[in-house]
């Protein structure tokens, strides 16, 4: 097979076939996905870089704008707004960029909301993305192809793949659990809400580190259903939280040392608690994840919470992402976890 052929089917003449395949930013996205889709319809694989003809491209990428596209989609910007934790990712992007006298561009893509025009008319030179392009259109997919791009605090992407800098949730799962075997308990839990993505990892190492040491480890998924679990004026979230927490305290033997795996989750989780007559601090003790103070501060007894580092976080995406822009020849996807600090 050959771009003759693929030429053919999308209509465009061979020379744009090359610029696609090479993500050429002069190429529209809509001609972007012409040639995408005749090259899937044909089964045509373009050949590694090292063995197309021609000159390769220099190495060494310049950054002409100066300008770094921090984009979040639409529907997230609400949790955005709430988790103090995003703040300290995005002051780390902000301040890793200054720092190289480079600025940050803020955007949101998804749902209505167009493309920020300053990344259409490709006036930034990568893109770092919060959480991810899930359920982006296929558009959307295409206009960001010819960018770099690092995806923070999120899972992997088919579609539109890229590096990814993350919190290391096994070694918080383990922390977790360290800490409550420490203080002597013989039963404790995990509590996650249902769409939390880093919950299956925590639960994970939390249950291994925990029958490791002979201590019984239970989990309880709470029900979410589409809630924020940040939007504190939804007393359905209270409710579906209140009912998680009536099962964990209907189990026998009943948990004594619990692991929230994070602060917003805990935050509600107190008041069901106390609804409920549990003693916190001596009937039961609970740790929690993010170190989101605004979230705790209020919280008597104040649990001890995991540092996820949201800061470095941010601040060792835009070290990937210059490296990933210095080095667009390199087709392997890199994945950067961050250690927590306890």
């Amino acid at each position: 097979m050959s771009i003759v052929k693929v030429a053919q089917r999308a209509g465009v003449s061979q020379a744009t076939v090359s610029r696609v395949v090479n993500n050429d930013r002069n190429v529209t996205p809509e001609t972007a996905l012409k040639v995408r889709e005749a090259m899937r319809e044909l089964g045509y694989v373009p050949k590694a870089p090292a063995l197309r003809r021609g000159p390769r491209r220099n190495q060494d990428v310049h950054l002409a704008t100066g300008n770094i596209a921090f984009l979040a989609k639409g529907e997230d910007l609400k949790v955005f707004a709430h988790s103090p934790v995003m703040h300290d990712v995005v002051r780390g992007i902000e301040s890793a960029l200054a720092e190289r006298g480079l600025s940050m561009i803020q955007g949101a893509i998804g749902g209505e909301r167009q493309i920020p025009p300053i990344v259409a008319r490709r006036q930034v030179d990568g893109l770092i993305v919060w959480p991810t392009l899930f359920g982006m259109a296929p558009e959307v997919i295409e206009a960001l192809r010819s960018y770099q791009i690092v995806y923070v605090m999120s899972a992997a992407m088919d579609s539109l793949p890229g590096d990814r800098v993350k919190n290391n949730n096994r070694s918080i799962g383990r922390l977790a659990a360290e800490y409550l075997i420490s203080k002597g308990h013989k039963v404790v839990a995990h509590a996650a809400m249902a769409e939390m993505p880093a919950a299956a990892e925590r639960w994970a190492a939390f249950a291994e580190a925990a029958r490791a040491q002979g201590v019984e480890a239970v989990q309880y998924v709470i029900e979410q259903r589409g809630l924020d679990l940040n939007d504190l004026r939804n007393e359905e979230v209270d409710r579906s939280i209140e009912a998680g927490v009536a099962q964990m305290l209907a189990s026998n033997p009943r948990p004594t040392g619990v692991f929230a795996t994070c602060d917003a989750l805990v935050a509600r989780m107190y008041p069901a608690l106390k609804n409920q007559g549990v003693k916190i601090g001596t009937e039961m003790e609970v740790i929690s994840c993010n170190n989101e103070f605004a979230l705790l501060a209020g919280l008597d007894p104040c649990p001890k919470s995991i540092d996820i580092r949201g800061e470095l976080i941010g601040r060792r995406a835009v070290e990937q992402l210059l490296w990933r822009i210095s080095n667009p020849g390199d087709e392997t996807c890199v994945t950067v976890e961050i250690d927590p600090l306890f």
